[in-house]
C-alpha cells in the first residue's frame, strides 16, 4: 500500500521547507557511483527531496555581503536539517527505514554522500544548470537541499518538463576562477563537469581564511532563473 505523500509534504512544509518532491529511488542510478540512493539503502523505493530558499538580499549584495550570505545560509541550513530529520523520524514511526541526508561535502570535490542535486532532479524539483547547480522554477539556484532515502512506497512526482537553463553563460562569466566551462556535454538531468578543483581552491583557500568557512555565490547571483517570478511575487505582496 502506498504511503500518503500529502501527509509527508504537509509535514515538510510545516517544518519550514519551501519545496518538497518525491522520486523513485532507482532513478538515482544516473548519479555518480557511491552517491546513489540504493548505495546506502539497497531496498530503497523513494527519495524525498526538500529545499529551503537562500536569502535573496544577501545574494543580491554579493560580494560585499559575503559574510551575511554565509550567516543566512547557516540559518537556512539549520532549518532544513530539522525538516529532513523530521521527515525521517515520521517515516520510521510509520514502520519504514529512512535515512536523512543533510548538506555537507567533500571539501575537494564539493560533493555530499548522497547526490542531493540528483535527488532533487528525480523528485521533480528542478534541473541542472550550466553552473552544475540545481535550478528550480521558483527560486532558480537560490536553494539549499536535503533528502531522505526510504523504503516507503510513495507515488513519485512527475519530472520537471520545462527547460530552465538557456545556456546564457552569465554564470560562466561571473565565475572568478573560470571553473564553469563552455556547454559541451551539458545534460540538464544528469549534470556535467565543472572544474571543481578550481572552485574548491577558491572557496577553501582564498575565501575561507577571511570568512571562516566556504562561501562564494557569484554564479548563483548571476543566474536569471527565478528572478522574474520573484519580482512578480514582490509586486503582488506590495499590492495587498
Amino acid at each position: 500500500m502506498m504511503l500518503n505523500k500529502d501527509k509527508v509534504r504537509k509535514l515538510a512544509l510545516k517544518l519550514g521547507a519551501d519545496l518538497v518532491g518525491f522520486g523513485p529511488a532507482e532513478a538515482m542510478d544516473e548519479a555518480p557511483a557511491g552517491h546513489r540512493a540504493r548505495d546506502f539503502l539497497p531496498d530503497a523505493r523513494t527519495v524525498i527531496s526538500a529545499a529551503a530558499r537562500i536569502n535573496y538580499s544577501a545574494v543580491d549584495g554579493l560580494p560585499l555581503t559575503r559574510r551575511e550570505y554565509v550567516n543566512a545560509n547557516d540559518s537556512s541550513r539549520a532549518l532544513l536539517n530539522g525538516v529532513i530529520c523530521g521527515i525521517a523520524r515520521y517515516l520510521e514511526e510509520e514502520g519504514y527505514s529512512a535515512i536523512p541526508f543533510l548538506q555537507g561535502s567533500d571539501r575537494k570535490m564539493l560533493m555530499g554522500d548522497l547526490s542531493l542535486k540528483h535527488a532533487a532532479v528525480v523528485a521533480g524539483l528542478g534541473e541542472f544548470g550550466l553552473n552544475n547547480l540545481l535550478l528550480t522554477p521558483r527560486f532558480g539556484p537560490r536553494v539549499l537541499l536535503g533528502a531522505v532515502v526510504t523504503d516507503a512506497p510513495i507515488i513519485p512526482d512527475p519530472p520537471l518538463k520545462v527547460q530552465l537553463c538557456d545556456l546564457c553563460g552569465a554564470c560562466l562569466k561571473a565565475c572568478p576562477v573560470g571553473a564553469i566551462k563552455e556547454p559541451k556535454g551539458y545534460d540538464r538531468r544528469k549534470g556535467w563537469s565543472i572544474d571543481k578543483h578550481r572552485c574548491s581552491h577558491y572557496i577553501h583557500e582564498v575565501l575561507e581564511p577571511d570568512y571562516g568557512h566556504y562561501s562564494c555565490g557569484l554564479c548563483i547571483k548571476a543566474c536569471h532563473v527565478g528572478k522574474e517570478e520573484r519580482l512578480q511575487r514582490e509586486i503582488q505582496a506590495r499590492l495587498k
